[in-house]
């Protein structure tokens, strides 16, 4: 008699910095949220408590978080070394937070749903709080929300009837996390996706752009062709028209938000050093032949505009270890946030 592995459970971790002596429970919790955020704690004086009950659900992550009142950050820095594309789904069940996601200013109490992209910015200062916590990959959202509007900062108030379905979805979705089997975790996750997909539609329509939908639509098909051809010289808004066979009136109203074409051509290269920077394998090859292959013909014009970019300078990527040193095999914020499910680099 044979078992049936899709009886078994979905695969879990629990995280505790009790675990951990003094100063060491911080530093613990830093290392296991290190690809998602830069923390430091608001009381260095307060004993530290943080804890983590996670679950891998079929290509994204659920988990149920306590943690004592700290600053939250995550620049572009760390978004160009982290390489993740997902979105971060927050229940506050307690505390709350204040802060800032690309700029512009937000504040979450108990009761509300906020999302961050993180692909984008956030610096927040949060109270001693209780989360219920979803990361998800875009592509999985993609597959029921066919236009990727900015959502970074969203915030679903606790007092709406659309806050508070979702705020039940998620609430039920962590009660059901110990008990899911490998053969329900596809119609969960998928359930999941849709709820959050139709919520992400709901919140982003009305925003006043026209062909919203289609607008998108040609900014990812531009992205995605920015990306396959970072090294050519000849890149620019008049290649982009001619390959996707687009008019350039069309092309700047799709980036007329995101902060135009040649911004994001610009974005697009220096995140790409970084990650050729960043990789071990690519020590031999010196900084300026992989800003050349990445589109950048002077080594001075690369340099000033890394620094003033990541705040540090290609050398300093270099030297830098890198953020998670666990096994994909060990469970984990820092191993499964590794998975190529939520990762943006080829």
């Amino acid at each position: 008699m044979t078992t049936d592995p899709k009886g078994d459970l979905i695969p879990s971790f629990f995280f505790s910095a009790e675990r951990h002596a003094g100063r060491n429970r911080f530093d613990a919790w830093q290392h296991e949220v290190a690809q998602l955020f830069d923390t430091a704690p608001v009381d260095a004086l307060s004993p530290f408590y943080g804890a983590i009950d996670g679950y891998l659900l079929d290509g994204m992550l659920v988990a149920q978080n306590e943690f004592s009142g700290q600053k939250y950050q995550r620049d572009r820095r760390l978004v160009a070394r982290t390489g993740l594309d997902a979105y971060l789904v927050q229940l506050y069940t307690a505390g709350g937070f204040d802060g800032y996601a690309d700029g512009a200013e937000m504040s979450v109490r108990a009761g509300d749903v906020c999302v961050f992209d993180l692909t984008d910015t956030l610096a927040t200062q949060a109270v001693q709080s209780a989360t219920v916590s979803l990361v998800i990959p875009k592509l999985l959202i993609d597959r029921h929300w066919d236009a990727r509007a900015p959502v970074n900062g969203l915030v679903i108030g606790g007092d709406t009837a659309l806050g508070q379905l979702m705020g039940a979805h998620l609430a039920a979705l962590n009660k059901a996390m110990p008990s899911v089997t490998l053969g329900e975790a596809p119609v969960v996750a998928a359930t999941t996706a849709q709820m959050v997909a139709s919520t992400l539609a709901y919140c982003t329509s009305g925003d006043g752009l026209a062909n919203g939908a289609l607008q998108q639509a040609l900014f990812e098909r531009s992205i995605r062709y920015i990306r396959g051809n970072l090294g050519s010289p000849d890149l620019s808004p008049d290649t982009i028209c001619r390959a996707l066979n687009v008019s350039r009136s069309h092309l700047y109203r799709a980036f007329s938000a995101k902060g135009g074409v040649m911004q994001n051509i610009l974005e697009q290269r220096l995140r790409a050093a970084f990650n050729e920077l960043s990789n071990p394998v690519n020590r031999v090859e010196t900084i300026g032949s992989i800003a050349f292959r990445c589109g950048f013909a002077s080594d001075a014009h690369f340099n000033r505009l890394f620094r003033q970019t990541f705040g540090m300078r290609p050398t300093d990527v270099r030297e830098a270890p890198p953020i998670a040193a666990s096994s994909p095999s060990e469970p984990g914020l820092p191993a499964w946030l590794s998975l190529p499910a939520f990762s943006s680099r080829p």
